[in-house]
């Protein structure tokens, strides 16, 4: 259990390993993966970023999302995504969730750009590293 004052006084570093379900770009049907990701939530700022690998069309990618931490109550933090347009200037919207307790993280995105529609949710289960 972390006391509320414990986790607004510092920065919290996570990694997660998780599901996807998703839609991708090129296609119709859905799909499912694994996912891991690093987290960073820096409760000074109310941000919290997201440093994940991608492999797409024979590439890896190291993606970096922003958060902005719009809501937290008892640990459990919701926050929405800062950048609000895809890589191929199309807009993309995105929020997350994140149980400090349980370590329980969710999120959804939705891109849609001139390379096509995509959605996605992620289910995690994160742990603390230090």
């Amino acid at each position: 259990f972390i006391f509320t004052e414990t986790v607004n006084a510092q920065t919290i570093k996570l990694t997660c390993n998780g599901k996807s379900h998703f839609k991708p770009m090129e296609s119709e049907n859905w799909a499912n993966k694994n996912r891991n990701f690093d987290l960073e939530i820096n409760q000074t700022q109310g941000t919290i970023t997201k440093w994940q690998k991608f492999f797409y069309k024979g590439k890896n990618y190291d993606l970096d999302f922003y958060y902005s931490i719009k809501d937290q109550k008892d640990n459990q933090i919701v926050a929405i995504l800062d950048r609000v347009t895809s890589i191929e200037d199309g807009p993309q919207t995105g929020a997350l969730t994140l149980d400090l307790n349980s370590r329980k993280f969710s999120e959804v995105s939705t891109i849609n750009d001139k390379r096509g529609i995509a959605f996605s949710n992620y289910y995690a289960t994160c742990d603390y590293t230090y």
